[in-house]
């Protein structure tokens, strides 16, 4: 009987480790915290094409976070980020004055500022390692102290061995929102519409 018995242990224990061993192991992936930080080679562009006069103010001074997961783009996805609106470069050092005096008040609204609060489909709900994905997003974008939301074109490339993703983020805006004079005299003449193109790499902390 106590052979028996034993064997019939055996039996059951051995059953158990492999059906433990031939069980798929669930991976479960967390979002990962990614950071944006200033200078190069980031860029954030703003663009006013008036006509006879085309505009181009420039810095890499833009830092902030993002927390997602490439593997699962439907879960949670946060992003936000500052640029330091003082350090516009319009290549014209009248026009730049002119600009951070009279007209976006950078003394009193030192920066600008994006926050996320949606985003589209994602082709294929994730990011490949080098595979440039495009998609939709909305968000909160504020400027000269007013806030609005604005719909974005975004483009990420994700790189899994350098825990890196290269962001292309681009809408347009236009300065009666944020409630900013256009500027009328010969070197600062601006379009209503101004095009916004913001190029980030931020890696995983």
């Amino acid at each position: 009987y106590d052979m028996i018995f034993r064997n019939a242990v055996k039996t059951m224990l051995l059953m158990f480790f492999l059906s433990v061993a031939l069980t798929p192991t669930l991976v479960i992936s967390a979002p990962l915290a990614f950071e944006i930080k200033s200078g190069s080679p980031n860029l954030v562009k703003f663009t006013s094409d008036a006509p006879m006069v085309k505009i181009v103010g420039v810095t890499d001074q833009i830092s902030g976070t993002l927390n997602f997961d490439p593997s699962d783009m439907s879960g949670s996805l946060e992003a936000e980020f500052t640029v330091d609106m003082k350090s516009l470069d319009t290549d014209n050092k009248i026009r730049n004055k002119h600009m951070r005096d009279n007209h976006l008040e950078t003394d009193v609204f030192p920066s600008s500022s994006f926050k996320l609060r949606s985003i589209g489909d994602v082709p294929g709900g994730k990011l490949n390692h080098l595979e440039p994905v495009t998609f939709n997003a909305q968000g909160d974008f504020n400027l000269h102290g007013i806030t609005n939301r604005i719909d974005v074109k975004i483009t990420a490339i994700w790189d899994e061995q350098k825990k890196t993703v290269e962001t292309v983020a681009i809408f347009d805006l236009f300065l009666a929102s944020y409630k900013i004079p256009r500027p009328q005299f010969l070197v600062m003449k601006l379009d209503e519409k101004q095009s916004v193109e913001i190029k980030f790499t931020a890696m995983a902390e």
